[in-house]
């Protein structure tokens, strides 16, 4: 077993109709930042005089990618890509696929979950890419399982 892996060839497919569509051009991805609410059941008599909690409600968080922009790519543009997808109102589903193989032929690791796009920020610099950085919220849970590519 490796001690770390490099994130290069990291996948981030949405689905459309039955089909998973690879987003072209994809740079850094951060995410899944899931977290965790907290009830604070504290009272009077709360033993040595410590907070306590309970677990709250789970929330899975954003994932945030930046992407190089091309209004050509159709996995960009707003008749079938991430601008079209900004406009829906209902999450579809999402999965990130991992280089890391599972030791069997052809599969690898990934996180899908269904979210919706609530940030497009495209940005035009003087001497550097154009570019777009991309949120997703996530509305619900992250599974993790495995998926063979061929």
């Amino acid at each position: 077993m490796a001690d770390g892996y490099i994130g290069y060839g990291t996948r981030l497919e949405y689905q459309e109709s039955s089909n998973w569509i690879l987003v072209g051009k994809v740079g850094d991805i951060n995410g899944p930042s899931m977290s965790r609410d907290t009830v604070d059941i504290t009272h009077q008599q709360s033993p040595g005089g410590y907070k306590q909690f309970l677990a709250g409600l789970a929330d899975g968080g954003e994932v945030t990618f930046t992407i190089n922009f091309d209004p050509s790519d159709s996995t960009h543009n707003q008749t079938a890509g991430l601008l079209k997808i900004f406009s829906e109102t209902q999450p579809r589903s999402w999965r990130i696929i991992t280089p890391v193989g599972t030791g069997t032929t052809n599969e690898y690791h990934a996180y899908t979950f269904s979210a919706m796009c609530t940030g497009f920020e495209m940005k035009f610099p003087v001497e550097d890419k154009i570019s777009a950085d991309v949120t997703l919220k996530i509305a619900g849970a992250v599974t993790q399982g495995t998926v063979t590519l061929t």
